[in-house]
Formats: structure tokens, sequence, C-alpha cells
């Protein structure tokens, strides 16, 4: 079976290989209920349902039970996310609340196969994520976890790119030739290699990024991963080699500065202060509950106009 790269479902066309869609693993979705639309002007139903299969997984790769309420999150009128609130902590009691990032694939079968092929691993086979979706969440090489979305009902959101909406996704990974590797064969995914991406000025202190994690410049390697619609995803080495691989969202925002600013006068922290990269300038937050993602918003002079958010 060959997979498919592209299909039109619900009015609107998705791509294999692109992030659309993005659930948050909470012990409280009405605190995350107003941080989110507050800072991303998210609106939100509820759909007060104990539905076992919109349960993630924890580190440790076990399915997470528990689920009390869950919560669809609106921007420009299309559902972008969905807030699940859970009953215990992590299982490893690191984290309290999670972002799980989930890539648009058309033949959910056959991608599993390219996974493992790629020298990935299966957390979880398909199963319906109601009539929204058939999902599955799968581990790259390096332990980074990524869920897989086959659109039913729900394709996720088209306007990528406008504010409040799911921007891309950010991995950092120890091994940057092998996520290319793996995220090329199962995604189909094409790297642009950034070395040293020079995005040296930061609108906080002026201090570069790679400064801020605490690498040179000349440690640093930032990678972009597009598609054919554009670039998807970044990746970037850990600064500390005991910080395991992961996925982090990232938001669009008109002003990354004044959204980062307004995330701190919400309750949450800044993990680091906007700085550059290829697609504009962005900051990381941890949220009030403890959830890791990213602001990007447009800077005046982009550094690389062909990785322009217009997908």
């Amino acid at each position: 079976m060959t997979v498919v790269p592209t299909t039109t479902i619900a009015d609107h066309f998705v791509v294999h290989g692109c992030p659309n869609w993005v659930d948050l693993q909470t012990p409280d979705v009405e605190k995350s209920k107003a941080f989110y639309s507050a800072l991303l002007g998210w609106t939100f139903s509820s759909r007060y349902s104990l539905d076992p299969d919109v349960n993630g997984v924890d580190p440790d790769g076990e399915p997470w039970e528990g689920v009390r309420v869950t919560a669809m999150a609106r921007c420009h009128d299309r559902h972008t996310a969905e807030l699940v609130e859970t009953e215990e902590p992590f299982a490893d009691m690191t984290l309290s609340s999670r972002w799980y990032t989930n890539l648009c694939v058309i033949d959910i079968l056959a991608t599993l196969r390219r996974v493992e092929a790629a020298g990935g691993t299966v957390l979880r086979s398909p199963r319906a994520r109601g009539s929204m979706a058939t999902v599955a969440t799968i581990l790259d090489p390096s332990g980074a976890l990524v869920c897989l979305w086959q659109p039913r009902d729900q394709a996720g959101n088209p306007f990528a790119g406008t504010s409040g909406s799911l921007a891309w996704i950010e991995l950092e990974t120890p091994d940057l030739d092998a996520a290319q590797s793996f995220y090329g064969k199962v995604f189909d995914w094409v790297p642009d290699s950034l070395d040293s991406f020079d995005g040296d000025e930061s609108d906080e202190g002026g201090e570069a990024p790679e400064a801020a994690r605490g690498v040179s410049a000349a440690e640093s390697e930032y990678r972009v991963f597009t598609t054919s619609v554009g670039p998807v995803a970044g990746a970037i080495k850990p600064t500390v080699d005991e910080i395991p691989a992961s996925w982090c969202p990232v938001f669009s925002v008109d002003d990354v500065v004044a959204a980062t600013r307004s995330a701190t006068d919400l309750g949450g922290v800044v993990m680091t202060d906007p700085y550059d990269v290829p697609i504009g300038r962005q900051s990381v937050i941890i949220d009030p509950e403890g959830a890791v993602f990213a602001l990007v918003g447009p800077r005046a002079e982009p550094t690389h106009p062909h990785l322009q958010l217009d997908w």
C-alpha cells in the first residue's frame, strides 16, 4: 500500500506529514482554558465525556487513564486543539501538564510500516478518536514522541500562520542527522540545514538564544524541514545531554514580544526570550500547569524569506 501525499477532507486541503492537531493533557482544564483564551484568543466548547480514545501516553509509553473532561479549542472558527483533563500527574512526576503534537497522515497503516522500517517504534496502534480521526502514537529513533492523525470528520486547523493557530512544531533531539533521515523516510520531509543560524539578537537584553541556552553560536545548528506546502518543523540539539528528545508545538502571534509579556502576566514562565528562527522570532513558554510550548511572530526583515509560513 502506498501513502497518498494529499487528499481533500471536509472542504479543505490536508497534506501528509503536516502538523495539524495538538492535545493538551492538563490537571485543570478550566485554568488552561482561561490562559490560552487570553493569550491566543481561543474559544472553547466542553465535551464532558469519558472517552478513553483521547488519552495520550505517559513518558514510559503507558496509556494515560483517568480522563474527566475535555474542551475543544477553536481558532478562526475552526477546531484546532483539545484540552484533556487528567486525574493524576505523569508517571515520572516531573510534568503536571504536557502538549502532544499530531502529524497528518493519509494512510495510517502504511505510515506505521514506514515508521518501523525507518527505526521508529509504534507505542499505540491505530484506534478511532470518535468520529474525528484514526490516531496512533510513535517514538522516533531518539525517543521523541509524536502522534499520527488520519482525518475523518476533523482534519485540523487550516489557518497555519494566522494569529492563534498552530504554526509549526519544533524538535529537540541529540542527533539531527538521524531525525532528518527518519522524518524524511516516514513523512517525506525535506531538510534545509542552517548551520549556526544567524539569529544572534534577542528582544530582551540583546543576548543570543545560544547564549541563553548555554551554547555558543559555533556549536549551534538549526534545521528546518519542509513539505510541498512550506516549512512544517524545526529541529535543534538540546543544550544538556540529559534532556530527553521531545516535540514542542509553536503557535502564531502577531507580536511575539507582546505575547511573551502577556504569557508572563497570565501566570506563565518564559523559558527563552524572543530570538530569531528561520520563519520569524520565537519564544518558549511554560504555561501555569507546566506544559511547554512556543510562540512565533514575524520579523521586519526575515533572514530566510523562502521559509516564510505561507501554507
